[in-house]
């Protein structure tokens, strides 16, 4: 085949992708195409978080379990069985002795000052006879090759503030709100949102003019609804929350929840979830609906799928809430608090987590999002295919090869003698 011929073409099948990209640029709303699905794994895990990504079963009734702690290496393994006294394993993962019947293990790096996480949990079922067999029946991280995503991904509210109004946030939350650094995560949380609360919760409803101007900061938003009459949507509540919690180092976030029948958008409250260190959790932090966070029992904080979940199933009544009643923040019953959830969280919700980067509209920073990182999405049904991102990578860089090759080849046939 000539030159010529080739050129031809390559030409048809570019104006094929052409077409084909056009129609996906045209739907470029769609929600296959503008988010990626996730794994309540990989959103709620973050890579800050050790995971475990496989098993061996060795010889001798031995099990090596490879424990990933990112960007660090441990030659050496601080090992408690069940309340027996610790052994040391010298090697790059553990290797635990098994004992039948069901035992926890604590596993901790040794001798390296750097790796500072909390203790690792690992309950094993373990049977020899007639043929070794064992299961892992719980674990406090996650087991998997999951993707995961650092907090810094996700966590920042300082975008579209200057220093000086960043300052101005932090000595807010230093002389007025009181915030120590020694005061734990939920105890900070309990902090801001009171302030935050006394100053905004009978500012409910339709925005005043200042307030609707786009290009304005989280900080003089803040700053007009403290001084002015206004009202705050849900995201004005979230967004301003956010601000304060990232900026009293809390990392923070923001999330949508909604719905879509066909191209028709449902309701679409937003939130916030804060990650507790002290837990390795996230927390559903709702202003607009007066909550704190929401804890079980044992004190261990909730986060937005754990209520869509506990929604569906109709348990409020197990688990208590931080909420703002009659200008204090009280404990109460969940129960008493769940409304908002009841009414949002359908068996259809889809869940949106935006990465940090994508909050800055730029036009490069839209064409990352395209391409490289479409924020992730949650929901039990299927609405959103990662089929859908494979296509639309597909096409576009298939575009863009047959494209570059089509110069090539038009500059290569115009160079030639006739």
């Amino acid at each position: 085949m000539n030159k010529k011929r080739l050129l031809l073409w390559i030409g048809v099948i570019l104006i094929f992708l052409t077409t084909f990209n056009l129609l996906i640029y045209i739907n470029r709303k769609d929600l296959g195409l503008q988010y990626t699905p996730a794994s309540y794994s990989s959103i709620y895990y973050p890579s800050e978080i050790p995971k475990i990504t496989g098993f061996d079963l060795l010889p001798a009734d031995k099990l090596r379990i490879k424990i990933i702690i990112q960007g660090k290496k441990c030659k050496e393994w601080k090992i408690i069985r069940n309340d027996e006294p610790f052994y040391i394993h010298n090697g790059a993962y553990p290797e635990l002795d098994l004992l039948k019947g069901k035992n926890g293990y604590k596993i901790m790096p040794h001798g390296n000052k750097e790796i500072a996480i909390e203790p690792i949990i690992v309950k094993i079922h373990y049977r020899h006879e007639p043929s070794p067999l064992y299961h892992a029946f719980y674990s406090n991280i996650p087991i998997g090759n999951i993707k995961q995503y650092s907090l810094d991904s996700w966590a920042d509210a300082f975008y579209d503030i200057n220093t000086d109004e960043l300052e101005k946030v932090k000595k807010i939350i230093k002389q007025e709100i009181n915030v120590r650094d020694a005061d734990d995560t939920l105890l900070k949380i309990e902090k801001i949102f009171g302030y935050l609360m006394s100053n905004f919760d009978l500012k409910r409803g339709a925005r005043c003019k200042k307030i609707e101007d786009a290009s304005l900061s989280l900080f003089k938003v803040y700053s007009i609804a403290s001084t002015e009459t206004t009202g705050l949507y849900c995201s004005e509540f979230a967004k301003i929350y956010v601000l304060f919690a990232n900026a009293a180092g809390i990392p923070t976030r923001l999330v949508q929840s909604g719905g879509h029948i066909g191209k028709v958008k449902l309701s679409t409250p937003v939130f916030s979830e804060s990650f507790i260190k002290e837990q390795n959790r996230w927390a559903l932090v709702d202003l607009h609906s007066r909550k704190c966070y929401v804890s079980d029992v044992n004190g261990m904080v909730l986060n937005a799928i754990d209520l869509f979940n506990i929604t569906l199933l109709g348990a409020q009544s197990a688990y208590y809430a931080k909420i703002f009643r009659q200008g204090e923040v009280i404990t109460a019953p969940y129960s008493m608090a769940c409304e908002s959830e009841k009414y949002y969280f359908s068996k259809d919700a889809e869940f949106k987590f935006m990465f940090k980067a994508n909050k800055r509209y730029s036009l490069l920073k839209r064409i990352y999002r395209y391409l490289i990182q479409p924020d992730l999405t949650y929901s039990n049904i299927a609405v959103v295919s990662s089929a859908r991102q494979y296509i639309k990578l597909f096409l576009l860089y298939g575009w863009i090869l047959f494209f570059l090759t089509w110069c090539f080849l038009a500059i290569s046939c115009k160079n030639e003698p006739d």
